[in-house]
């Protein structure tokens, strides 16, 4: 009977893990036990021994950080790994290279020849193309 309930109480935490759209709130629900484990402990040492409440925080800390960069490795670096070496863009399909190739770069405003070039610029105002 113990058994059945520790299996549904793994299997309702890993369904509250994985149900999410977002991969840092995933990250994040999975270390949650290694936080509330060093919470308790923390709170423990508090009552025991308070000169080490510090030192058990940030070990807890460490423990936690630790376990979400492990995961984050595990499951996302290679992906982050793939948009680095594009440049720190998305993967760029066939056509939007053509369009991007085909654009006309603007022309770049020449600061000698701005009127007012010796006026206080004024950020609220409208700012007219040429």
């Amino acid at each position: 009977m113990h058994k059945d309930i520790w299996g549904y109480a793994l299997l309702a935490f890993i369904g509250w893990v994985i149900i999410t759209a977002n991969a840092m709130t995933r990250i994040e629900r999975a270390c949650a036990p290694v936080g509330w484990g060093a919470n308790v402990l923390t709170s423990v040492t508090a009552l025991a021994l308070p000169s080490q409440q510090k030192p058990l925080q940030e070990l807890g800390d460490r423990l936690e950080y630790g376990c979400r960069f492990t995961i984050w490795r595990l499951l996302y670096q290679k992906e982050y790994n793939d948009y680095l070496a594009a440049g720190g863009m998305p993967a760029k399909s066939e056509s939007s290279q053509t369009v991007q190739s085909t654009a006309q770069p603007e022309k770049a405003q020449d600061p000698v020849a701005a009127p007012n070039k010796g006026a206080i610029a004024n950020p609220d105002a409208p700012v007219s193309k040429e």
